[in-house]
């Protein structure tokens, strides 16, 4: 891999694959095949803890997820 992983949501009862590159500090890109679709999230979460309160991939899940569904 070299930092790209593999991922199924489930939005509204919709599995959604996903496969995606995931960087220090909460840097993200999520490859949506059968939505398609490219997510990119940039983060700042360098510090001790803070990788916690920006759950980016939460953001995903429960934000944006459900907007490119509708």
């Amino acid at each position: 891999g070299y930092q790209w992983w593999t991922r199924t949501y489930q939005v509204n009862g919709t599995p959604i694959d996903t496969f995606y590159g995931d960087g220090f500090g909460g840097q993200y890109i999520f490859v949506l095949p059968q939505l398609d679709a490219v997510v990119v999230l940039t983060g700042s979460a360098y510090l001790e803890g803070q990788s916690r309160q920006r759950d980016l991939t939460m953001i995903m899940e429960q934000h944006i997820l459900p907007g490119l569904l509708d």
